[in-house]
């Protein structure tokens, strides 16, 4: 597979603003009992933390929204959300973020997967 540098927009956009950006994504947890849990994980870029995060079999736009809440108490939410297009992040989700005052910043998922600005 062919690794296409990141376009020069893309680029700057993170370079400039980094210190205001937050990811989050899922990934899978297979158990033992062959049950599989989605983990949303929050990352902090400026610091490179993991936030709270929050762990289901079933995830709605609902449940992945609170733990962007929880991890942003008062006002301290970031500026911008980096996120795929997975359509977990339904009308909940991206009504709940808008009414934070969070700008959303969407990729395609192979980009994220292939590390794309990171």
């Amino acid at each position: 597979m062919r690794h296409t540098p990141l376009s020069l927009t893309r680029r700057t956009f993170l370079t400039h603003h980094v210190r205001h950006l937050v990811s989050i994504d899922f990934f899978t947890v297979p158990t033992a009992c062959l049950r599989v849990f989605l983990v949303l994980v929050v990352l902090a870029h400026p610091r490179r933390r993991v936030l709270p995060f929050n762990m289901t079999e079933h995830p709605t736009a609902s449940c992945t929204a609170q733990p962007i809440v929880d991890a942003f108490p008062d006002d301290s939410a970031p500026a911008y959300l980096l996120r795929d297009r997975d359509h977990i992040y339904g009308h909940p989700f991206r009504q709940r973020v808008q009414g934070m005052g969070i700008g959303e910043a969407r990729l395609a998922k192979a980009l994220i997967r292939r590390g794309a600005g990171a």
